[in-house]
C-alpha cells in the first residue's frame, strides 16, 4: 500500500513539475512590425488563442524591443473588450532581470461598440477612450497616448478581416538594463478582461463564471492556432448568445502563458 501511494504521489509531483515548464516561445523579429493597429505585418496566424475570452495572441521580439499583438474573432467579445477594459501584465522573474510590467486599457460604455462593425466600433472607441495606463515601467510614465512615438507605444485598429487590433511595442530599457538581457528570459504574459456591469434587477448567480481559464500555445493541454481560430466558440451579440455565453461577459476572465524570449 505505502508502495502504491508513494507512486501516486511521485507520478503527481511529475506533473506539477511538467505543468510548470509549459513555456512557449516568442518570434523572433523578421520584418518591421509597424504599431499602427493592422496585423499584416504579423506571422499569420496569431499563434496562441483562449476560449473564454476569444482573444488572439502572438509575441516577437528582437534585442531591443518586445512586441504584442491581440486580436479577437468574435464581435461580441471584442466588443466586450472595449466596453469593460481590460489589461496585460508582463512579469519577468529572472535573477537580476526581474519586472512586472502592467499596460490597462480602459473602458468605453457606449453600446455602439457592440452594434457596429469592427472598424466602425474601433473608431468610436479610439475617440472616446481615455489614455491607457501603465505601471511598473523604469520611466515611471503612467500614462500612454495612443499619439507617443517614443518609449512604449500602442496602436489600435481594425484589421481587412474587420477584426479588432491592439498593437504594442515595449523597449526592453524600460524592463531591465539592456545590457542584463541574454534573450532566453521567460515572460509570464497575464491578461484580464474585466466584467461588464450587470444591468439592474439580472440575477448575479446565472451563467457560468469567468474565473482563469488556461491560455493555449505550446505545451501539454494546449493547442497553437490555425485556421484562423478553429475550434473557438461562435460569435454574435451579446442579446443572441446563449445563457452562459452572457453570464461570462458580466465575470471577470483572465488567463495567464509563459513565453520565453528567443535569440536571431
Amino acid at each position: 500500500m505505502k508502495k502504491v501511494l508513494f507512486s501516486i504521489a511521485a507520478a503527481f509531483c511529475a506533473g506539477i513539475a511538467f505543468a510548470q515548464e509549459d513555456v512557449s516561445e516568442s518570434r523572433w523579429k523578421t520584418q518591421e512590425i509597424l504599431i499602427d493597429g493592422n496585423d499584416n505585418d504579423w506571422a499569420q496566424p496569431l499563434n496562441f488563442f483562449d476560449n473564454t475570452s476569444g482573444m488572439i495572441f502572438s509575441m516577437a521580439n528582437d534585442t531591443k524591443n518586445i512586441y504584442l499583438c491581440f486580436s479577437n474573432n468574435d464581435h461580441a467579445k471584442a466588443a466586450r473588450m472595449m466596453m469593460a477594459g481590460w489589461s496585460v501584465e508582463l512579469v519577468s522573474s529572472e535573477k537580476k532581470r526581474k519586472f512586472d510590467v502592467t499596460i490597462a486599457f480602459p473602458k468605453v460604455e457606449d453600446l455602439n461598440l457592440l452594434r457596429d462593425e469592427a472598424s466602425k466600433a474601433v473608431s468610436i472607441y479610439k475617440t472616446e477612450m481615455t489614455t491607457p495606463k501603465a505601471k511598473g515601467l523604469l520611466s515611471h510614465s503612467t500614462e500612454i497616448p495612443l499619439t507617443n512615438n517614443d518609449g512604449v507605444t500602442i496602436g489600435i485598429g481594425a484589421n481587412t478581416a474587420d477584426r479588432i487590433v491592439y498593437e504594442i511595442r515595449i523597449p526592453v530599457k524600460e524592463l531591465m538594463d539592456e545590457g542584463m538581457l541574454q534573450l532566453n528570459e521567460v515572460v509570464s504574459v497575464d491578461v484580464v478582461v474585466n466584467a461588464l456591469d450587470r444591468p439592474s434587477g439580472q440575477n448575479a448567480g446565472s451563467g457560468e463564471s469567468g474565473g482563469r481559464s488556461g491560455f493555449s500555445g505550446g505545451g501539454r493541454g494546449g493547442g497553437r492556432m490555425g485556421g484562423g481560430g478553429r475550434g473557438m466558440r461562435g460569435g454574435g451579440a451579446f442579446g443572441n448568445s446563449g445563457g452562459s455565453a452572457r453570464g461570462t461577459a458580466f465575470e471577470k476572465t483572465s488567463f495567464k502563458q509563459k513565453v520565453r524570449l528567443v535569440s536571431k
